[in-house]
């Protein structure tokens, strides 16, 4: 008797151990049940109900299918020899609806195709085709006019399989439920027919889906389900080109409830797309390169101070020798966008320290680095950053009389981070990212000194400033399939610089406060575009043009410098600015020189 009981525990045991692993096998093999893109649920194995009565004994053929639709001749709805499969969505799912009212109406039809219907596709199967092509692809018996998204509540049955050709020659059947002349189609990708809600064995009971569940109702156009015509242009037109034209992803994947997200704002006011479309560009990678000009910029003004520092009014400093220093400087802008852009907002500090060397009374050189850190951000979309520069340099300045030309050289290694949010409807994901970029950077500037009267004195000068930066190709993470990969870009301005300088000596007890104010045109010569090319890691063949906002092309330059003697050296203070319509760019820097 204990060893009935004990091989009678053990078969129990065995049979729920079957049981639970072939029900876990089915809900984990829906989404690929013989190589159809069922949606992620459990497959219904054993007798299938049909709405309203009856049932068939199972359903894994298309010849099955069409027998539990109740087609007998041609028009079959599914391959005969095709697998099929019913499986109970386990999630929310997404799929599309086409319906020809005026063609049926046309052919003697009137309501029988509507909005609300049981023959669904899955978007990405007919995402960018014709009218045409969906008609051949889907075997549809009208031309297809309208389109409405059906959203599908976790818990109903739906039945999957490979679309039949329809290329007989059968006559038309009149009425609501009849249907047209063939031929269609040829078919071919995978369908659906949407059996209802049903919590029991088989799908007994099913419930068709209420109205509400048909949205977005609209015709097709031109290219079904395409973001084009609402995006407009800019970035979010860049985006939306890309996601046009790119392979489609797989349904139920990552990327497909993206676009399953996007399709549900594509409908009136194109409003909600073009936002959702600027959240995803990654605005703030075209942007960083402006900030990495930025801190290039500064650390050359701070080498033209120790060069423009050393002259007197007749030139360099009486004597010869090493001459150490320091300075501390700061500074930040803002670029102001438009229409199909978001503005930029910068700024940071750091610190420099340098020797150079007088060799005799016209001639200096030294050498220099600095650290800068800095933060970045977008605005009216999210984006923020951070950039920490390492620069070196070298630096020289030469008088002849009165004239005098300074030249300087450097190299800048910087290290960036950035993080966004990306926010719309049905999607709510961090993105972050980091990456390198280099900068080489170079100055020269030559002038004239007039004297005005009595301490005071006027130099018109001209200089030009180069500075290319090289962003390293980067990827981001923490957002999945709209995660982006950035390309390397090249990044260069060319600032050319023509103004006057104003120099007066202020007697202070026994030395003169020198005060210096400079005004000029500046004119970037360089493309002041600012952009990158990048795309989703969802998609591997797709990329898009992001353009970041316009840095100045032509601006105010202006400048105050403020010098005390010192023994045994000299402290200074020193503002720059680059003002224009859409841009605000200020730096200052504060020093200390000292003699040898």
């Amino acid at each position: 008797m204990n060893i009935f009981h004990h091989v009678q525990r053990c078969c129990l045991l065995l049979y729920f151990s079957i049981v639970l692993t072939a029900g876990l096998a089915g809900s984990a093999a829906a989404q690929s049940a013989d190589g159809l893109p069922a949606p992620p649920g459990q497959i219904i194995v054993g007798p299938v109900f049909i709405r309203g009565d009856g049932s068939v004994p199972s359903i894994i053929n298309g010849a099955q299918a069409n027998a539990y639709l109740g087609q007998t001749h041609e028009p079959f709805s599914f391959l005969d020899s095709a697998p099929a499969v019913v499986v109970r969505t386990s999630t929310p799912t997404q799929y599309v609806r086409f319906y020809s009212p005026q063609g049926a109406a046309a052919t003697g039809n009137a309501g029988a195709s509507t909005a609300l219907g049981s023959f669904l596709a899955g978007s990405n199967t007919v995402r960018g085709l014709t009218p045409a092509q969906i008609k051949d692809a889907l075997a549809l018996p009208w031309l297809p006019e309208n389109v409405t998204i059906v959203t599908i509540p976790a818990g109903t049955c739906i039945l999957v399989g490979t679309g039949g050709p329809v290329l007989g020659r059968f006559p038309g059947v009149p009425g609501r439920s009849g249907y047209p002349a063939g031929p269609w189609g040829k078919g071919g990708p995978a369908q659906e027919y949407l059996i209802g809600t049903s919590a029991n064995p088989g799908c007994e009971g099913a419930q068709r889906l209420p109205p509400s569940d048909y949205v977005n109702q609209q015709p097709v156009g031109a290219y079904a389900l395409a973001y084009t015509p609402r995006a407009g242009g800019g970035n979010a037109g860049a985006v939306a080109n890309a996601l046009d034209h790119a392979m489609l992803p797989p349904l139920f994947s990552d990327m497909d409830s993206i676009y399953n997200a996007l399709d549900l704002l594509n409908v009136g006011s194109p409003t909600p797309l073009r936002l959702a479309l600027t959240q995803l560009d990654g605005e703030i990678y075209a942007d960083a390169p402006s900030v990495a000009i930025n801190v290039g910029q500064m650390f050359l003004d701070v080498l033209h101070d120790q060069t423009h520092l050393a002259r007197s009014l007749t030139g360099l400093n009486n004597g010869s020798g090493l001459r150490p220093w320091m300075s501390s400087f700061g500074g930040g802008g803002a670029l102001f966008g438009g229409n199909d852009v978001h503005g930029l907002g910068y700024g940071g500090g750091g610190g420099a320290v340098g020797v150079d060397y007088v060799f005799n009374p016209s001639l200096q050189a030294g050498v220099a680095a600095a650290y800068v850190r800095s933060a970045f951000n977008t605005s009216g979309i999210s984006g923020s950053g951070s950039l920490d520069s390492v620069a070196l340099g070298t630096y020289a300045g030469y008088t002849a009389g009165n004239m005098y030309i300074d030249g300087a050289l450097g190299y800048s290694y910087n290290s960036a981070g950035a993080n966004r949010t990306i926010a719309f409807p049905g999607v709510s994901r961090e993105a972050f990212a980091n990456w390198a970029a280099s900068a080489f950077l170079s100055r020269v500037e030559a002038g004239y000194h007039f004297a005005l009267v009595d301490r005071a004195t006027i130099t018109p000068f001209a200089s030009m400033q180069g500075i290319v930066v090289g962003q390293d190709g980067f990827g981001e993470s923490g957002a999945g399939a709209i995660s982006l990969r950035v390309n390397a870009a090249t990044t260069a301005s060319a600032l050319g610089v023509l103004g006057t300088e104003f120099a007066y000596d202020i007697p202070v007890n026994s030395v003169a406060l020198n005060v210096a104010a400079r005004i000029g045109w500046a004119h970037d010569y360089a493309d002041t575009h600012r952009g990158v090319v990048a795309g989703f890691q969802g998609l591997s063949d797709a990329s898009f043009a992001v353009a970041g906002v316009n840095a100045p092309r032509d601006a105010a330059a202006v400048g105050l410098r403020v010098t005390l003697p010192w023994q045994p050296g000299d402290l200074f203070i020193r503002y720059d600015g680059i003002l224009a319509s859409k841009a605000s760019i200020n730096s200052a820097t504060a020093g200390l020189r000292v003699s040898f």
